[in-house]
């Protein structure tokens, strides 16, 4: 009997990122963001049915976690041609004073938001959870942005590896076990997991 997965469960994968979201958001009002309001920002694609199960089960845990208030949650949606990092920026100037919690349904759909906010001075009021997780966001947490709390890895070894694993699976004739998402990797592991994965570390400004 041979049992394929293709990709990830998303909905779990958004669940799981959701807990590490909880983690670093609990943290940032224990200290600097105490007494701030919370808005949630889902970067997400209609188009793409997994990206709704991934952004809005994370989406679901930090709201529950933070009872953030509806018109607080707020949803940037590419396939209705929504820029994200406009609304973003948008949404940092009409509430100058908040925090924002964000996702987006891989790494550089929520990474490229974060960096115009960073530009426009706003990165203390940010945090930001992904999903993916590949060298680039890896690079990236390294160094240790203020905002960007860490990811939930599911590449390299997930959508691409798993192919593979079917298909000797399936020549073979052998049972293959889905792959399980397993590493939550925030700031304050990174470095060990970056020399894990890819050697030698990126430089840092």
């Amino acid at each position: 009997m041979v049992t394929l997965c293709l990709r990830i469960g998303d909905a779990r994968s958004g669940l799981a990122a959701g807990a590490i979201m909880v983690e670093g958001l609990t943290k940032r009002f224990d200290s600097d963001w105490k007494g701030k309001e919370l808005y949630f920002v889902e970067m997400t694609h209609s188009g793409i049915a997994i990206c709704l199960d991934r952004t809005g089960s994370l989406r679901d845990v930090v709201v529950a976690a933070f009872d953030i208030p509806e018109d607080h949650v707020l949803q940037a949606d590419g396939a209705a041609g929504v820029d994200q990092t406009a609304f973003l920026l948008d949404q940092l100037t009409a509430h100058p004073d908040a925090a924002f919690a964000f996702t987006g349904c891989w790494d550089g759909m929520a990474i490229a938001p974060y960096n115009a906010a960073k530009e426009a001075g706003r990165e203390a009021d940010l945090m930001m959870v992904t999903m993916g997780g590949d060298q680039t966001p890896a690079e990236m947490l390294y160094c240790k942005p203020q905002g960007f709390y860490g990811y939930l890895e599911f590449q390299p070894f997930c959508e691409g590896w798993s192919w593979v694993e079917t298909a000797l699976a399936i020549l073979e004739g052998e049972r293959f076990v889905p792959y399980q998402t397993r590493f939550a990797t925030t700031q304050d592991i990174i470095e060990e997991r970056f020399v894990q994965l890819y050697g030698d570390p990126p430089a840092c400004e």
